[in-house]
């Protein structure tokens, strides 16, 4: 009966300690917006030749959850032709629109 009792024990244990462990985690709305930025960027066509092209996007969203693109720093002129027509003006799907804030993006262009 004592080992019955340990082992009904022991099983509940782990039991919750392995429903604690496996909680969803909750995303968030920047980590939703990074993830429609990348789909954007996707759906059109750069071909990056010998190495990897960074750039930093600055922008905000407007009443209708669209792109204000306000600066893009890269070296690349060609890269940034390509992210501006890639971003300017496409809507965002968000819960909740952040008209007052400024969002900075770090992108990275790599070869296939």
């Amino acid at each position: 009966m004592k080992k019955m009792k340990f082992f009904i024990v022991i099983a509940a244990l782990v039991l919750s300690t392995g429903a604690f462990a496996h909680q969803p985690t909750k995303s968030s709305p920047i980590d939703a917006l990074k993830s429609q930025l990348v789909e954007i960027l996707n759906e059109n066509y750069f071909l990056v030749r010998n190495q990897d092209l960074t750039a930093r996007v600055l922008f905000t969203l407007d009443e209708e959850s669209k792109i204000q693109l306000l600066e893009v720093q890269t070296k690349r002129h060609d890269l940034k032709r390509f992210i501006v027509n890639s971003l300017r003006g496409k809507k965002i799907q968000m819960e909740t629109v952040c008209t007052d804030e400024n969002f900075v993006v770090d992108i990275r262009m790599t070869k296939p």
